[in-house]
């Protein structure tokens, strides 16, 4: 049970590290919506992990968290400026398209 408890911890900080990079590369209203991904990631490792399968509801809800996400970055990126999105601006545009 240690390791396991050692690995979350580790896990833990990386993924704190990485989201706070991520707010320094571009604004947050970019990066912000990708953190609601943590709801379809819970989802799916409990089906995985547990077999837990999530409601209808449940998959609804992600859903539209997932699309009003989505569709605030893809604003973000079309009125924001070349210089304020830095580094991620290419990838992000050829992400959302």
């Amino acid at each position: 049970q240690a390791t396991i408890l050692i690995a979350a911890g580790v896990c833990g900080a990386v993924a704190i590290y990485l989201l706070t990079e991520a707010h320094q590369a571009a604004p947050p209203a970019v990066v912000a919506p990708m953190d609601y991904t943590v709801i379809l990631w819970g989802a799916l490792l409990g089906m995985l992990i547990w077999g837990e399968m999530p409601t209808a509801t449940t998959w609804l809800g992600i859903a539209i968290i997932a699309a009003t996400g989505l569709y605030i970055a893809q604003r973000e990126l079309a009125t924001a400026p070349l210089n304020r999105l830095g580094p991620v601006y290419l990838w992000a545009r050829r992400l959302l398209g």
